[in-house]
């Protein structure tokens, strides 16, 4: 079996991050330096840098980790990103770490031993310990999706409190005031959603109602279950809004399930053009993400680190959504 970048560091005595260092050119004390040649020539190590001459070596691959494949925004985003990358002649290497910790971190040593130029990173661990690794060899990282606290990295996301707080109001204004937020189950993207939410609750002065506030999974069982919960209660909500897009799919299939009508028993508002949206009838209102934009974003600005521009770091870039209120939201005549 061909050594690794793991084997040199382990036959040198020296961290991964410091061996990935040198490889990619960077500069190191000269005891170290002696101790990873003489790694290489023992374990006669070739990665397609060494064919370069160790110095300023390029490998052209980007990897992608995230947390699960099955998310239908995820896919987008990562689909856009290995489609820009690639026009640029770049290969991406994607990695999904099943919602699982310790994978997620398994996942960014595998990326840094195969030699990728750099990581975009969809965090699923708050921990930052993935982010802290990653950081610790040297390789260029920009996340997209969630930032996560007290761990400084490049980032692309979009403004989750705004994101909530619109549809809200423009609910309220609608005339609707039992209103239910089914949102997702991260740290992120979840509480600037809820935030958004209350803040348009509190200014319009609409009592806040802990019964029709609903974490879930970003899944589509999740918004199944939402469903359940909301049109179990003696008093259920008049609209929902739906905070991702595999919840949002869910919460249509079942609340057709309850023999509901759209929007005479409930109006709702989902998240992201769903290709579903104009085909159903009445026309789902959602929050429409800039996927393709996000990914588009994230692998620029990945380019720009990976080529040496370390201007404005850390570098937040944060897209805007947009409300399109179709069919499935009706007005409510309150009575005075």
């Amino acid at each position: 079996m061909a050594a690794t970048i793991r084997d040199v560091a382990r036959v040198s005595g020296l961290s991964i991050g410091t061996v990935s260092k040198f490889i990619n050119g960077g500069k190191v004390k000269e005891n170290n330096r002696i101790l990873i040649e003489n790694a290489i020539k023992e374990l006669d190590f070739r990665p397609n840098s060494l064919a370069k001459g160790l110095k300023s070596a390029k490998s052209y691959t980007v990897g992608v980790i995230v947390p699960s494949l099955l998310s239908t925004y995820t896919a987008v985003v990562v689909s856009a990103i290995e489609k820009y990358l690639q026009e640029l002649g770049y290969s991406s290497v994607i990695c999904a770490c099943q919602l699982d910790e310790e994978v997620e971190l398994n996942k960014a040593q595998f990326l840094i031993d195969k030699m990728v130029d750099g990581i975009i990173l969809q965090p699923h661990s708050g921990s930052g310990r993935q982010i802290d690794y990653i950081k610790s060899c040297g390789i260029p990282l920009v996340c997209f999706d969630a930032l996560v606290a007290g761990h400084e990295t490049d980032g692309v996301v979009v403004d989750n409190i705004e994101a909530a707080y619109i549809p809200t109001k423009r609910l309220i204004e609608m005339g609707h005031r039992k209103i239910a937020i089914v949102y997702g189950d991260d740290m992120y993207t979840c509480f600037g959603r809820l935030d958004g939410y209350k803040k348009a609750l509190a200014e319009y002065k609409v009592r806040l109602n802990d019964n029709y506030v609903c974490r879930q999974p970003y899944t589509m069982q999740g918004g199944i279950r939402a469903i359940d919960w909301l049109f179990g209660l003696p008093d259920p909500p008049t609209a929902v809004i739906v905070t991702s897009y595999d919840m949002t799919l869910g919460a249509f299939v079942q609340i057709n399930a309850h023999n509901l009508k759209i929007p005479e028993d409930i109006s709702i508002i989902g998240f992201d053009n769903l290709p579903l949206a104009e085909a159903i009838s009445p026309e789902l209102s959602l929050v429409e993400q800039p996927m393709e934009e996000m990914g588009i974003s994230a692998a620029k600005l990945l380019l720009r680190r990976m080529l040496g521009d370390h201007k404005k770091f850390p570098e937040i870039i944060v897209h805007k959504t947009k409300l399109h209120i179709k069919g499935s939201v009706k007005h409510i005549v309150q009575s005075k």
